[in-house]
């Protein structure tokens, strides 16, 4: 499956009210490079075209009137919570931990692992998942990276 990222910033603009930074920019880019009309857009939803188009024309949309649109487009909404970016010595220290225990698995040299791992993928998804590999053990983050690289031709 083909999934391409819409990325939009997450905001409080007042108590209790959740919103979407950029979404309609957003929103009209998806629509448009996927040849939805604004009328065809607004007649999946039950909105006129000119609803539509103010919609598109507003910085911050409510996470519901995202999912709302992008369905009706034969999309899915996924929210993903991203740490602020973690300093560098910390990625590396915890990136050659993880290769080591991937080489020791697989019965594989650092420098083996490290070129396997980055060939198929293995430190690209590190890298984006970083924040998020950090909750699992040492051993389920290797098995995520050992599934991700079979999933990209890697045959260990």
């Amino acid at each position: 499956m083909d999934t391409k990222k819409l990325v939009v910033g997450y905001g409080v603009s007042e108590p209790g009210r959740r919103e979407l930074q950029d979404s309609g920019a957003a929103i009209r880019e998806y629509r448009s490079r996927h040849g939805y009309t604004q009328s065809q857009l607004g007649d999946a939803v039950g909105l006129g075209k000119a609803q539509i188009s103010r919609i598109e024309g507003r910085d911050n949309l409510t996470v519901g009137t995202v999912s709302r649109l992008l369905g009706a487009m034969g999309a899915k909404a996924y929210i993903q919570i991203e740490e602020p970016k973690e300093d560098i010595d910390a990625f590396v220290t915890e990136a050659v931990e993880v290769i080591a225990a991937f080489a020791g698995i697989h019965n594989l040299t650092l420098n083996r692992a490290y070129s396997y791992l980055e060939t198929f993928g293995g430190l690209a998804f590190l890298r984006e998942f970083f924040a998020i590999e950090q909750s699992y053990t040492l051993d389920e983050t290797v098995e995520h990276l050992s599934l991700i690289c079979r999933q990209k031709g890697g045959a260990l």
